[in-house]
């Protein structure tokens, strides 16, 4: 079936859109000009290649729709007043962050047995990197004052040596291992819905991201091969599997490939646990490594020697640059976040370096704890123009279901580095032009995965794309950009 889209203008993946039409035939792009079997009028609409969140948690953003939204919350006791209208065996809650709480003090154990009315309770905060159980959690978990603390994660205590409630990273899977995992036919249904949501925005690939040493990319691959989403989706395998068993790099098809191996070098900076050379500002803490820097290049030289690129989440400074040393080996080799950069370590990063892969929303969700924990260290946030000016290969995404996945206000916050006009922009010296934040949305995304026919629209490549308003090259604030269509294999995924 060979449809002709008219009368848009087109991005010519550099300078600009220009009048043109576009015609697919079995899902691929060809020469417009050919019998067609459908003509649609997008009226002089603005049109780019289909949109790739480079880096989510696909699994983990459909179970999210599922729990209890906490990602708006102002303060611990709106958190309780939702707890108290939640159904199920356990209470699960997502996203809550108390950098963005009025007071940022977390409730008590006593607090939150109350509202979960007994009942275990598992809540993670919008990093993923840290969560609040309750007493009940705590008894079900087996957590006591003599639990020892795995390495790579951290059980809160109190001034008596009694646990919290609070568990972060490693010590989070004390937890996540007693609670069971929604039946498949739920998982699907969410998927639906979270894939719906993606089209909206004009995402039509994801990298599917891993979870330190959580046992879901199994269970991600098979549902995504039974229910064949109207998506691309490049899924990721754990360090800790049997890479010499499952499916190797690239293997599937245009929908679902095997992805690259997620190593983990430290935590996150909303946790406190991205490793740092120094201190954070008032604490004595310089965070935790998931992975010590000898077993990440023992654990790369074995992915390499399989055939696997790598892809290393690192956030503090001393991570990032440690990673930096060790990739690339492989020439799409990832460094996830990159988030913290030390201007020694910049100056060693060009072309031939490892893909920054990152997410730029965080840039203006976490600027006021960057700056609170950092000071002026906070200048090496997410230092895009820096990377940009030396030839670094950039790939973004959202790192949903942590940040939202609107990849318009991703691109104000990589562009404008601000969320409106009354802000002022967070180390605008770090701006980064349009052009390359929408190619770092597109092309640099999927061809930092591997995906040869994916981003452009040229003829013989995969016939995705999606339908603008405005031009957003243009425009004042990206983040108001409308999708009016979201095409994906030649097929209408979403419409206005």
């Amino acid at each position: 079936m060979s449809t002709l889209f008219w009368n848009a203008r087109i991005w010519d993946g550099a300078r600009g859109f220009s009048p043109g039409q576009l015609q697919v035939d079995e899902g691929v792009f060809v020469q417009p000009g050919g019998q067609a079997h459908q003509e649609i009028d997008l009226e002089g609409a603005y049109v780019l290649p289909g949109l790739w969140d480079s880096h989510l948690h696909l699994l983990l953003l459909a179970r999210s729709l599922g729990q209890v939204d906490l990602s708006n919350c102002r303060d611990q006791f709106e958190l309780l007043s939702r707890l108290e209208r939640a159904e199920g065996e356990w209470v699960e809650g997502f996203g809550w962050n108390e950098s963005h709480w009025d007071n940022p003090d977390l409730p008590q154990l006593e607090q939150l047995d109350r509202a979960c009315d007994g009942r275990p309770c598992w809540l993670t905060r919008s990093d993923l990197h840290s969560g609040l159980t309750n007493s009940e959690g705590l008894r079900r978990a087996g957590i006591t004052s003599d639990t020892p603390e795995p390495a790579g994660g951290r059980i809160a205590c109190n001034a008596f040596g009694q646990p919290t409630g609070v568990l972060a990273d490693l010590a989070m899977h004390l937890i996540q291992r007693v609670i069971a995992v929604p039946d498949r036919s739920r998982l699907k249904r969410l998927l639906v819905q979270a894939c719906a949501g993606l089209h909206r925005y004009g995402i039509v690939g994801v990298c599917d991201q891993r979870i330190k040493d959580q046992d879901d990319g199994p269970l991600a691959w098979e549902l995504y091969q039974e229910m064949r989403l109207p998506l691309r989706i490049h899924c990721n395998r754990a360090a800790h599997e049997d890479l010499r068993q499952g499916p190797r790099f690239l293997e599937g098809d245009d929908w679902l490939r095997c992805g690259h191996v997620k190593f983990f070098a430290d935590g996150s900076l909303g946790s406190r646990t991205a490793r740092m050379r120094e201190c954070y500002q008032a604490t004595g803490e310089r965070g935790l490594w998931l992975t010590e820097p000898d077993q990440l290049k023992q654990g790369f030289a074995h992915a390499h020697a399989l055939g696997f690129p790598v892809s290393v989440h690192a956030i503090g400074d001393e991570a990032v640059g440690a990673v930096c040393r060790l990739l690339p080996v492989h020439p799409l080799d990832r460094i996830e976040h990159l988030q913290i950069l030390d201007q020694n370590d910049l100056v060693q990063l060009g072309p031939a370096s490892a893909v920054a892969s990152m997410q730029p929303l965080h840039l203006l969700d976490d600027r006021t704890q960057a700056d609170a924990l950092l000071g002026e260290r906070a200048h090496g946030y997410y230092r895009l123009a820096s990377l940009q000016h030396r030839g670094v290969r950039l790939a973004f995404g959202s790192d949903a279901p942590v940040a939202s996945f609107d990849p318009w206000l991703g691109l104000q916050a990589a562009c404008l580095r601000r969320r409106g006009a009354c802000e002022e922009a967070w180390y605008a010296d770090e701006c980064l032009s349009r052009e390359a934040g929408l190619w770092a949305y597109t092309r640099g995304a999927s061809e930092s995965l591997g995906w040869k026919r994916s981003g452009l629209l040229l003829p013989g490549w995969l016939g995705d794309f999606c339908v603008l308003d405005r031009n957003p090259l243009e425009c004042p604030w990206p983040s108001e950009v409308s999708v009016l269509r979201t095409v994906v294999g030649g097929k209408t995924q979403f419409s206005l």
